[in-house]
């Protein structure tokens, strides 16, 4: 059957409204939600977004679950859209190399500001976990790496844990959900010991036993810049651990840590107590009275929290007073005798 110029000229047009309808969805919203575009379709709306004004910063490819997103298409995403700077992959599926090409070009990306990766059916391999930290090494813009329940492994966080010692600009790192165990939490630690810029972690369900979670609060002691930590429950052995780092850390204002009083002993509590008037910077801690016996002692720790929320504020320059100037004084005419 043949088609005629007309009818050519039609399908081409709906094709035009189709593409352009995902566009303005995109530009709107930022999102390509629950639907799998083609090389085509991607090369066409990159080039589309490229041109924008004004430009876009966010983009989100999420539920693309029924074919892996091509290395080709997502190169083209962002080789055509330096002015990104949010790039969310979230729940799909991926071409075996794409995350490396996704690495190469963010090494020379001076734009993107946040990097989220979780995959289906996907884990992140040894080369592509390479390829992130080289490219952690050489950009100079990214302020947040989320890769989150990505298959992450202890080696695989050694490589990225190398890197981390000299990043410049990394803010926040999300390893939440992978399988780093002491060994992996023990590396972290140790770029933690070097590292200067970083404020937030999330090691939450990585299946770090009481030697990592130990060497992790070792290096938070002298570490002044990380502000919010997030780990799994601790073990009871890890309580006095706990206790010494909150006593002689300087900049932590959050620990997102499940602590139930059930596994305290009365000394226990008062140690921790006894760090915490001694810290002036934090603001909150995860503690649940699980069994009511310890509550005039948490309620103690929430008060002096309370406390260190009212009185931590920004402290406005004063300028010097201004030196009046000394009185000139009048010499008494002197009379001839």
């Amino acid at each position: 059957m043949t088609i005629s110029h007309q009818e050519a000229h039609q399908e081409k047009n709906f094709e035009i409204e189709v593409m352009l309808e995902k566009v303005f969805r995109i530009i709107h919203e930022g999102v390509i939600l629950h639907e799998y575009l083609t090389d085509k379709e991607y090369s066409t709306l990159a080039v589309t977004l490229k041109n924008i004004s004004p430009p876009l910063r966010t983009l989100r490819i999420s539920q693309c679950q029924d074919k892996p997103l091509t290395t080709y298409a997502l190169s083209q995403l962002l080789r055509n859209n330096m002015t990104l700077e949010y790039f969310h992959l979230e729940a799909n599926q991926v071409e075996s190399d794409a995350i490396q090409a996704i690495a190469s070009i963010l090494k020379r990306n001076a734009s993107l500001q946040s990097f989220t990766c979780s995959l289906i059916n996907n884990e992140l391999t040894t080369d592509d976990i390479a390829s992130l930290a080289d490219m952690l090494l050489e950009n100079k813009s990214l302020k947040e790496l989320n890769l989150y329940a990505t298959g992450i492994t202890a080696e695989k966080t050694k490589l990225l844990a190398t890197a981390l010692e000299k990043n410049p600009t990394l803010k926040k790192l999300n390893l939440a959900s992978n399988e780093i165990f002491d060994e992996g939490a023990m590396a972290i630690a140790n770029a933690l010991s070097h590292n200067t810029n970083l404020t937030e972690l999330n090691l939450s369900d990585c299946r770090i036993g009481n030697n990592g979670i130990k060497t992790l609060f070792s290096a938070l002691k002298q570490n002044t810049t990380m502000q919010t930590i997030t780990l799994c429950r601790l073990t009871t052995e890890s309580i006095q651990s706990l206790s010494e780092m909150i006593m002689e850390n300087k900049g932590l204002q959050k620990l997102n840590l499940p602590l139930y009083t059930s596994q305290f002993n009365i000394e226990q509590i008062q140690l921790l107590l006894d760090a915490v008037k001694k810290n002036n910077s934090l603001r909150e801690i995860n503690i649940r009275d699980d069994d009511g016996k310890l509550k005039n002692e948490i309620n103690e720790i929430q008060q002096i929290l309370t406390k260190n929320k009212e009185t931590i504020v920004v402290q406005q320059p004063v300028e010097p007073p201004k030196e009046e100037a000394a009185p000139v004084k009048k010499e008494e005419p002197t009379t001839k005798k």
